[in-house]
């Protein structure tokens, strides 16, 4: 396995602490989950979180200390592999490259073809081809970098306000804004290209409605959706950040089989593809709409995990060795999954911590996981845990 920021990515960088964050979360959920099939596993690790390994209980780990260590460590690693799963972020075109670099090594790829991840690295290149599709998607405008306020202006008076900034090639909510007015265009241009380095941004229509995600599993043409996902996000205005914090599975408003079929229909105009794809709407009152899909597994992977009867990453593997789906997805209860800042103490209770190894003073972000036969139980539990670590009130966990 590969997970770019705790593997190696950012070698000779500061590793960003939300990308590791996710990343971390999702590597070692995986990687229990292989081990729980009985599979060796080898990594890569930032030589800063060696630490890591003993976490993880990995059976091979190699240290980075540079890229040049990195791309050799990996495709060498591949090759001994039967199977490899990367997980890695848009951003630099690091997920499309790694997975690239795994193939060269000749092992089986849980991933999609790397083929179709540049295809669709770019968020412009996927509204393209879903609008074809016939696929709803937001109103969207381009704006080059290059043309400064001048030309996000004009992009942003196309759209009307309020209208959400964001660049046309990152992960998570990287150098997002919502803005409301012409005075928040500059600020929105210098907060997109400080935190993602961007040369094109996206403007697009400000949609009301809840924020969700559909976890699928891919083979090929074929898809088999796994759950509806609620997301938790801010949308922050260019002073403050925004932020993805978690969600709960399974989710299930009264537009939820129109979010299902809108999701496979938006997946297939991206075809073929395999392995986890996560699929964001939000779901207005005039239906849902896709905002994003990641061709890659995606935070929403630390809830599907807890609720589905059958070992995801054995769905992975067969999907991927046999081009098998299965006929049906059983699940069981609900999961929560809340990203927080926790600190050095742990506590012992009905939640699982998701906390990537310090390597850096600061406080770390890290994602608690309950799970209950209710939404309601899943979410006392992980509360119950939080109570225990700050001993402090905390707002409602959501609905």
């Amino acid at each position: 396995m590969f997970e770019y920021a705790a593997g190696g990515g950012f070698a000779g960088e500061v590793i960003p602490s939300e990308i590791l964050c996710d990343g971390y979360g999702m590597f070692k959920a995986f990687i229990s989950d292989l081990k729980s099939l009985g599979c060796q596993v080898a990594v890569t690790l930032d030589r800063r979180l060696k630490t890591a390994r003993s976490l993880l209980r990995v059976d091979e780990a190699v240290f980075i200390q540079s890229p040049q260590e990195l791309n050799f460590a990996v495709r060498k690693l591949s090759a001994a592999a039967d199977a490899a799963l990367v997980i890695a972020p848009e951003t630099r075109n690091a997920l499309g490259e790694a997975v690239e670099t795994m193939e060269e090594g000749g092992c089986q790829s849980l991933n999609c073809p790397s083929g179709t991840v540049k295809k669709f690295q770019r968020k412009s290149a996927v509204y393209e081809v879903l609008r074809k599709a016939g696929v709803k998607v937001p109103k969207t405008v381009k704006a080059k970098v290059q043309d400064g306020c001048k030309g996000l202006e004009k992009a942003v008076e196309a759209v009307g306000f309020p209208a959400v900034v964001k660049p046309d090639q990152e992960a998570g909510c990287t150098g997002l804004s919502l803005i409301h007015r012409k005075e928040d265009v500059a600020s929105a241009l210098e907060k997109t290209v400080k935190e993602a380095h961007a040369s094109l941004l996206l403007v697009q229509e400000y949609l009301k409605g809840a924020s969700a995600s559909v976890s699928l599993l891919c083979s090929g043409k074929d898809l088999k959706p796994l759950s509806l996902n609620k997301q938790w996000i801010t949308l922050g205005r260019p002073s403050s950040a925004s932020h993805y914090l978690g969600g709960f599975t399974p989710y299930a408003p009264p537009l939820k089989e129109a979010a299902l079929k809108e999701a496979v229909k938006a997946a297939r105009a991206l075809a073929p593809l395999r392995g986890y794809v996560g699929v964001d709407l939000v779901l207005t009152p005039h239906g849902p709409v896709v905002v994003d899909i990641n061709l890659r597994l995606t935070a929403s992977y630390l809830g599907v995990r807890k609720i589905l009867e059958e070992n995801p990453a054995a769905l992975l593997l067969g999907s991927a060795f046999h081009g098998r789906l299965p006929e049906k997805i059983f699940s069981k209860g609900s999961a929560v999954y809340k990203k927080v800042q926790l600190p050095q103490t742990r506590v012992r209770g009905s939640a699982e911590f998701f906390l990537p190894p310090r390597w850096q003073p600061e406080a770390r972000e890290g994602y608690l996981v309950a799970h209950g036969s209710t939404f309601s139980e899943a979410s006392q539990r992980l509360r119950r845990v939080l109570d225990k670590i700050f001993k402090a009130e905390h707002p409602p966990i959501g609905s």
